[in-house]
């Protein structure tokens, strides 16, 4: 969703994942925020946002709690803080991509529109999601969909489910670890955030802690997660790296 304008063209007044000046965004009076990923965004930590969100005082951004959670703890970002609005009926669904990720579900008199932002949800996922169906049960109709099309191209004709992607992590894993204790595995990880289901497998499986910086445990995502014995500090006591 990188390439997304932001503002929302049913609902003029709204901006999502997209928080610089350019393409009319400083004319809307809602925001919302995905997930904490950085190419969602974009301009959210330049004094030009938060100058209008203090000059207006009616300007709103919305976040979920681990986004709020989140942003609080971040020093960029931390300025920030989390507005309400009732003129629309706005109802966060979760998108599965990572901690605090949701979807957005907009309904008022200018039609029902779905922003999913980027998601992975399994096949069948959606007919659990109350709030897309109706009280007699019935799928909601949706009037316009913006929808993460990242890799929506013939280079991605399959993706793996996250499952099959945990199952081959955890082999490649558990191979290198056996030849030795000479030997560690390092997680580059460059989206910060939806990795803790991984760190949460390898320790569940294999009983192996995750050397974590300590500036990224300051941001607490574990406690949404599983229990703080699956890290550790102590260089000496793990096998594997998080980066």
């Amino acid at each position: 969703m990188s390439t997304f304008d932001g503002v929302i063209k049913e609902y003029p007044l709204i901006s999502i994942d997209n928080f610089l000046e350019k393409s009319s965004n400083f004319q809307s009076t809602v925001f919302f925020l995905s997930h904490c990923h950085e190419d969602h965004m974009r301009g959210l930590a330049k004094d030009k946002f938060f100058d209008l969100l203090v000059s207006r005082g009616f300007s709103r951004l919305y976040v979920s709690d681990v986004s709020e959670h989140l942003l609080k703890n971040d020093e960029k970002y931390c300025h920030l803080s989390k507005y309400l609005c009732s003129r629309i009926v706005v109802t966060l669904l979760t998108a599965g991509h990572c901690p605090g990720s949701v979807m957005f579900l907009l309904e008022g008199e200018n039609g029902r529109v779905l922003y999913t932002g980027d998601f992975r949800i399994p096949i069948g996922g959606s007919a659990r999601m109350p709030d897309l169906h109706d009280k007699n049960g019935r799928l909601k109709p949706i009037d316009s969909l913006y929808i993460d099309t990242t890799f929506c191209t013939e280079d991605y004709l399959y993706i793996p489910t996250r499952e099959e992607c945990l199952k081959e992590i955890l082999k490649i894993v558990e191979n290198w670890l056996s030849k030795g204790p000479d030997h560690i595995v390092r997680f580059v990880c460059p989206a910060k955030y939806a990795y803790e289901f991984v760190f949460v497998e390898i320790f569940k499986q294999l009983g192996e802690k995750a050397h974590v910086m300590i500036y990224n445990m300051q941001l607490s995502i574990i406690k949404y997660t599983e229990s703080q014995l699956l890290i550790s500090y102590q260089f000496i006591e793990t096998t594997f790296l998080s980066h």
